[in-house]
């Protein structure tokens, strides 16, 4: 029963990600990463179709190399974007900057 819901959360992911709502797709991708989660001895017998739907999405939204992957999706379409890489480049754009300019 578990080894269903996670493979369910593992398509509505994918559905997500093919909607352009990139949010909530990362969301659920957290989830299912989580510590309490990936613990769980149970899914082992996710089909191997799933299994690569979920690798390609977390190779897709991986913050490796400031999200270098979700920043080179096609930006031809409206999306949800996430919302977490642009407060993560408004930090370093602001910690990373001097507040005053030199005379």
């Amino acid at each position: 029963e578990q080894t269903t819901r996670y493979i369910k959360f593992i398509k509505i992911a994918h559905q997500l990600h093919l909607l352009r709502n990139c949010n909530s797709c990362t969301a659920i991708l957290g989830g299912l990463g989580s510590a309490a989660i990936s613990r769980l001895k149970r899914f082992k017998n996710i089909p191997d179709k799933d299994q690569s739907k979920l690798d390609k999405l977390n190779d897709i939204y991986s913050p490796l190399n400031g999200y270098s992957n979700y920043r080179n999706l096609p930006k031809g379409t409206h999306c949800i974007p996430v919302i977490g890489v642009y407060l993560r480049d408004l930090t370093l754009t602001y910690d990373g900057n001097s507040k005053y300019l030199d005379d």
